[in-house]
C-alpha cells in the first residue's frame, strides 16, 4: 500500500515539475532544443522532463530554476497547475475510445442525413423507373463522405492501416457513385481505371514507407 502511495506520489511530482517546465520555457519562448543547449542536455531529454516519464536532478532543476529566474520551490511547486493523475495506458486509452466514438457518431450523422434524403426522394411525384435520379443514390454518395471522416480521424489515431483502408474506400466508392449516377454512359467501365495508380501510390505511402519510419 505504501509502494503504491509512494509511485502515485512520484508520479505527481513528475507532473508538477514537467508542467512548470512547459509553463516556463513557452514563458521566455524557448524551444526545447533552445532549453536543453541552454543546460547541456539534449532536447530527447528534456521531451522526457515535460511528458513527466523522468525528473532532472536537483543539479539540473536548479540550473532550470535559473534560467527561468524563479526559485526551485516554485519549480516543483504545484500552486496554479491542477494535477490530474491518470495513468498512461489509462490516457491512451481514453483518447483512443474518444476517437472511436467521435468516428462513429460523425459516420452515424452522415448516414441519418443520407436516410432523411432516401424518404424525401420517395416522397417526391417522381416515378424513379424511368428517371436518371435514383431514390438509393443518397446512400451511395454516403459511403465515400464517411470514408473522408474516417480517414481524418484514422489520420488523428495515427494507424497507417486503417488510413490505407480508408483511402481505399475512398476512391473506389467515388468511382462507384460516379458510375451509378452515369448508367447511360458508354465504356463507363473505363472510369474504374482511374482509380489503380491512386490504390498502389496509397500502399506505398501508408504500408511501405510508414511501416519503415516506424
Amino acid at each position: 500500500m505504501e509502494n503504491n502511495e509512494l509511485n502515485v506520489n512520484e508520479n505527481d511530482e513528475k507532473i508538477v515539475v514537467s508542467q512548470n517546465i512547459i509553463k516556463y520555457r513557452k514563458k521566455l519562448g524557448l524551444t526545447q532544443l533552445e532549453l536543453a543547449e541552454k543546460i547541456n542536455y539534449s532536447d530527447k531529454t528534456l521531451s522526457k522532463w515535460e511528458r513527466a516519464e523522468t525528473l532532472p536532478d536537483i543539479i539540473t532543476l536548479k540550473q532550470l530554476a535559473n534560467i527561468f529566474n524563479v526559485s526551485v520551490d516554485t519549480l516543483i511547486s504545484s500552486e496554479n497547475i491542477v494535477i490530474e493523475y491518470v495513468p498512461k495506458q489509462e490516457r491512451r486509452k481514453l483518447s483512443k475510445r474518444s476517437i472511436i466514438s467521435i468516428s462513429l457518431l460523425s459516420a452515424g450523422i452522415v448516414w441519418f442525413i443520407a436516410t432523411i434524403a432516401f424518404v424525401i426522394l420517395k416522397l417526391l411525384p417522381i416515378n424513379f423507373d424511368e428517371s436518371t435520379i435514383k431514390s438509393w443514390i443518397p446512400f451511395i454518395y454516403a459511403i465515400p463522405i464517411t470514408a473522408i471522416l474516417l480517414l481524418v480521424f484514422s489520420c488523428i489515431w495515427g494507424n497507417h492501416i486503417y488510413q490505407f483502408l480508408m483511402t481505399s474506400i475512398l476512391l473506389w466508392s467515388i468511382i462507384l457513385a460516379i458510375h451509378l449516377s452515369l448508367l447511360n454512359i458508354e465504356q463507363i467501365y473505363l472510369l474504374y481505371i482511374l482509380p489503380i495508380p491512386l490504390q498502389i501510390m496509397a500502399f506505398i505511402f501508408f504500408i511501405i514507407l510508414k511501416k519503415k519510419k516506424k
